[in-house]
């Protein structure tokens, strides 16, 4: 994850957003850990009946 924000930072970006299942309770604790904040945005997939949480990381 250090990785991919030191290079999305060194080619100018200024956030990173990402969806993760809101069912994936270890995925969203993880994101969180590392500075990301669930904007409260949601998006359900009723084909796959999962539904989704925007994160968001401001890069500056």
């Amino acid at each position: 994850m250090d990785e991919a924000v030191q290079r999305l930072r060194a080619q100018g970006f200024t956030e990173v957003v990402l969806w993760v299942a809101s069912g994936n309770a270890q995925g969203r604790r993880f994101y969180e850990r590392y500075g990301f904040a669930f904007t409260g945005r949601t998006m359900t997939h009723h084909d796959l009946e999962v539904e989704e949480s925007l994160y968001r990381l401001s890069l500056t």
